[in-house]
């Protein structure tokens, strides 16, 4: 066996080797004993003359036997284009060569989801009966005080890209994510300067808690709960509780068939109920960050990486 992982390419750059998630999937891989190669988004090189080639760092990806494609940088949505063009080189692939198929993980997910963005993605959630928490989507940008929007209600990225910040002289990523109390807070200074022709509203849910639901091969996992101490948004500063999923039957269920309408192979699904004890979707990764969940969360857990290394 021979495995590939892609990931994008770190905005900012740190004193460490690698991130998190690439620190345990290679611990994993090394237990395993099998060869494996991580490369970025700026690897990949695609030729097209008479026939379509694709290699990374010098490898052919037809050289591999299991590919996992994480992360992309949302500010370049061609990153996400070159995805799907490999998904479909691979599919090519297998399709002329069923003795040997090379195993793209989330290969299928690729093809249904045409866009990598949070309006595409409540679209096909409407359409298959998931619910998701209401949101309203201005072209203009401007959100300023009108019949449909009620206060408070938070204004995101639909791209789901954050934020570059320079704070105490460095560097930082924050969320573009903004709670809007009054018309005052659309002119708060992290929000000045922004395109907001790519931002939407969305309902305010004031529980101060959403969970996170790893699912595996159409299987709900592993998980946790995690509530704000500090602000509204629970990644600032949080308190985190992994999840008994035998114990969590409508999570479950729920976080179960968004894996099946996105057919993933791996899929985090954030959660988040409102004052009635109603599940609504808040937005799926495909290729999650784990780190969190594995050194913060209080309780038994999942071993993340071997879970995805084995979700083909």
């Amino acid at each position: 066996m021979k495995y590939l992982v892609i990931d994008k390419k770190q905005r900012i750059e740190t004193s460490a080797d690698a991130t998190y998630a690439i620190t345990r999937m290679t611990e994993e891989f090394e237990k395993m004993g099998v060869e494996y190669l991580f490369a970025t988004t700026d690897d990949i090189d695609i030729k097209i003359d008479k026939t379509l080639q694709i290699s990374v760092l010098g490898h052919d990806l037809t050289s591999f036997t299991h590919i996992l494609l994480r992360g992309h940088r949302l500010h370049k949505p061609w990153e996400y284009e070159t995805k799907k063009i490999i998904a479909d080189y691979i599919d090519q692939y297998n399709h002329n060569n069923t003795d040997k198929p090379i195993r793209l993980q989330n290969i299928n997910a690729f093809k249904t989801i045409s866009y990598y963005d949070k309006l595409y993605i409540y679209k096909l959630c409407t359409e298959n009966g998931i619910s998701i928490i209401p949101i309203h989507y201005r072209t203009s940008g401007n959100y300023k005080a009108q019949p449909s929007l009620h206060y408070p209600f938070i204004l995101k990225d639909f791209t789901g890209e954050n934020d570059l910040r320079v704070i105490d002289g460095k560097e930082k990523i924050k969320k573009n994510v903004y709670l809007i109390n009054n018309e005052n807070d659309l002119s708060q200074e992290n929000l000045q300067g922004k395109d907001t022709t790519k931002y939407f509203s969305q309902v305010f849910v004031p529980t101060g808690e959403d969970i996170r639901v790893f699912v595996s091969k159409g299987e709900a996992v592993g998980g946790f709960r995690r509530k704000a101490t500090e602000g509204f948004m629970t990644v600032l500063k949080g308190e985190y509780y992994s999840l008994v999923m035998d114990e969590e039957k409508a999570i479950k269920e729920f976080s179960e068939k968004v894996a099946r309408v996105f057919k993933a192979d791996f899929i985090a699904v954030d959660v988040m109920a409102d004052e009635k004890g109603n599940l609504m979707l808040l937005e799926i990764s495909l290729n999650p960050g784990f780190k969190a969940y594995e050194t913060k969360s209080v309780g038994e857990h999942i071993n993340v990486a071997k879970t995805i290394i084995d979700s083909f």
